[in-house]
């Protein structure tokens, strides 16, 4: 069962990742970009993006102990909006709904670990 910090966390995280959500398609609507949303392949990018950095958090604990510190969570989230602004002023607006579907599927695991207690992707990994 998950103790009080584990919960905490979980929360942390959710509102990291729906704040960098709401920003990143804050972005996309403002530029009238929220279609790049739908392109199969922007979402496979996003989606395999958040499953390799989930899977490298679970199969190196230490970075999800670097993750408990504020400046490594706070300044992921910074890291994000800003190299999310480059890459659309540089490339448009994939790599920014790539992005938006990564967070999805963050808040995906985070709700099925607060649902089940275990984190399905571990359990895929774990076999």
């Amino acid at each position: 069962m998950a103790g009080p910090g584990t919960t905490r966390a979980h929360a942390r995280d959710a509102l990291l990742a729906l704040l960098a959500l709401a920003a990143l398609v804050a972005l996309l609507a403002r530029q009238g970009a929220l279609d790049a949303l739908a392109d199969p392949a922007t979402a496979l990018v996003g989606i395999g993006g958040a499953v390799l950095i989930e899977a490298a958090f679970l199969r190196v604990p230490a970075l999800g102990h670097l993750w408990e510190r504020p400046v490594a969570y706070l300044g992921g989230l910074v890291a994000l909006l800003a190299s999310a602004a480059a890459a659309y002023a540089l490339v448009g607006p994939a790599l920014v709904a790539a992005a938006c579907w990564g967070l999805v599927v963050i808040l995906a695991l985070l709700a099925a670990v607060v649902v089940t207690g275990r984190n399905p992707l571990a359990v895929v990994l774990d076999g």
